[in-house]
C-alpha cells in the first residue's frame, strides 16, 4: 500500500513540473509589449528587416514589360535585393502597358513599373504613382522616303526638325500600340497641324509586330520606340517627327501600386521602392553592366538588341537616381499630368477624372527612403 501511494506521489510530482514548464513557456509567449512599442515594430524599416533575417518573405506580384522600365526589377531580384528587403517578388511581363492595366485593375497584380498607360489606372482612382523610374528618349514617328510628309519640313515655329503639312499628313495610316506612349505621340504630332484623330487612321499592333508591318510595306508611318525606333532608321526610315518636338512634354515610365493593397501593405510598397531604386542607381552609376545586362535580358525576352542599339538606348534613356530628383528642374509627375490632360481631348480620361492624377502622386515612400524633399507638379505647370 505505501509502495503504490509513493508511486502516486511521484507521478504527480512529474505531472506538476511538466504543466509547469508549459505554463511558464506560455507566459513568456504572452508577455505584453512596452507601452511605446504598441506591438508593432519601431518602423517600417525594422519590420522589413525582420522578415528578411527570419526568411519570412511576404509575397507581392509585380507586373512590367521588357523595355527600359523592367530592367531594374528584374535586377533587383537577380541581385537579391528584394529578398533582402524582406519581398518574394512574382515578375509577371506583359507585352505593353494595356494589359498590364487590365491586370492591375482586376486585382492580379500589387504594384507595377509601367509606361504612360499608367494614366488609366490613375485617373480612375484605382492606383497610386509612387516612383518615376526612367527617362523615355529615342522615340518617333518615321516614314519611307518618298513619303508626301517629307515634301515639307519646319513649317510649325520652332520645331526646324519636324515634316509634314495639314494636307501631306491628313489621311495617313499610323502603325503602332494605341494607348501607349507611341499614340500620344501621333496625337500630339497632327494637332501641331490642325488634324484630329478623324483625320488619320490608327492601327493597333504591338511595336515587334508593327515594325515588322512597316518593314513587309503596310501603313503609312510607323509610331515606335526603342529598339524598333533605332531598327526602323537602319531600315533607312525617316523620322517625321521626334517624341519631344510632337509631345511637349518631358515624360517618364514610373511604379505605381494599387490604392487598396498599398493602404494595406504599405512596408511592402516601400520596400518594393527602396530596392527598385538600388537598382537604378546601379545600373546608371555602370553604362557598360548595364549594357550587358540589358541586352542578355532583352534577348531572353524577344527583344533583340545589339551593342549599337543598346548604346543609343543608354544615351537617350536615364534611370531615375537620387541626384535628378534632387536637382531644381525636376518636377514630378509633370509628363502624367500632360497626358492626362491630352486624353481628355477625345474621351480618353473623363474631365472630371482629372484631379485624380495629380491626387494619386506619393512621393512620401521616396521622401523615407532617401531623406529628401520633391518639387511635385500641378496642372498649373502645364500653362
Amino acid at each position: 500500500m505505501k509502495k503504490t501511494t509513493m508511486k502516486l506521489f511521484s507521478l504527480l510530482i512529474v505531472v506538476i513540473m511538466v504543466c509547469s514548464v508549459f505554463i511558464g513557456c506560455t507566459a513568456k509567449e504572452e508577455a505584453p509589449k512596452d507601452d511605446g512599442e504598441a506591438g508593432t515594430s519601431d518602423s517600417v524599416d525594422n519590420a522589413v528587416q525582420d522578415k528578411a533575417s527570419s526568411g519570412d518573405l511576404t509575397k507581392i506580384r509585380v507586373g512590367t514589360q521588357p523595355t527600359t522600365i523592367g530592367v531594374p526589377a528584374q535586377y533587383a531580384l537577380e541581385k537579391g535585393y528584394f529578398k533582402e528587403e524582406g519581398l518574394d517578388v512574382d515578375l509577371v511581363l506583359f507585352p505593353t502597358g494595356a494589359p498590364l492595366n487590365e491586370a492591375i485593375a482586376a486585382g492580379e497584380l500589387d504594384v507595377a513599373a509601367n509606361g504612360l498607360a499608367s494614366v488609366f489606372p490613375l485617373a480612375n482612382g484605382v492606383c497610386e504613382w509612387i516612383g518615376e523610374a526612367n527617362t523615355t528618349g529615342g522615340m518617333g514617328i518615321y516614314v519611307r522616303e518618298g513619303s508626301p510628309i517629307l515634301e515639307n519640313k519646319g513649317e510649325i515655329e520652332g520645331k526646324p526638325d519636324m515634316y509634314g503639312t495639314a494636307e501631306s499628313i491628313k489621311g495617313t495610316t499610323f502603325l503602332g500600340p494605341i494607348g501607349t506612349s507611341a499614340q500620344f505621340n501621333v496625337m500630339r504630332y497632327i494637332q501641331h497641324f490642325g488634324l484630329s484623330d478623324a483625320d488619320i487612321e490608327q492601327i493597333h499592333m504591338d511595336h515587334g509586330q508593327a515594325y515588322q508591318a512597316y518593314v513587309a510595306g503596310e501603313g503609312d508611318a510607323l509610331a515606335t520606340s526603342p529598339p524598333f525606333s533605332y531598327d526602323a532608321e537602319d531600315s533607312g526610315f525617316i523620322m517625321a517627327a521626334s517624341f519631344e518636338d510632337a509631345t511637349e512634354s518631358p515624360l517618364f515610365d514610373g511604379l505605381l501600386a494599387r490604392k487598396d493593397y498599398s493602404a494595406d501593405n504599405p512596408e511592402s510598397v516601400k520596400a518594393f521602392v527602396k530596392a527598385y531604386y538600388r537598382a537604378c542607381e546601379d545600373l546608371m552609376s555602370d553604362p557598360e553592366m548595364r549594357k550587358e545586362y540589358s541586352i542578355d535580358w532583352f534577348t531572353k525576352n524577344g527583344r533583340e538588341y545589339n551593342e549599337e542599339t543598346m548604346l543609343k538606348e543608354i544615351e537617350d534613356r536615364d534611370y531615375v537616381t537620387q541626384s535628378m530628383m534632387e536637382s531644381e528642374d525636376y518636377s514630378y509627375g509633370l509628363g502624367m499630368l500632360a497626358i492626362a490632360d491630352f486624353y481628355t481631348f477625345d474621351g480618353k480620361v473623363e474631365e472630371a477624372d482629372l484631379p485624380n492624377v495629380p491626387e494619386s502622386f506619393n512621393v512620401s515612400y521616396i521622401e523615407d527612403i532617401m531623406d529628401i524633399k520633391i518639387n511635385i507638379a500641378t496642372y498649373d505647370d502645364l500653362k
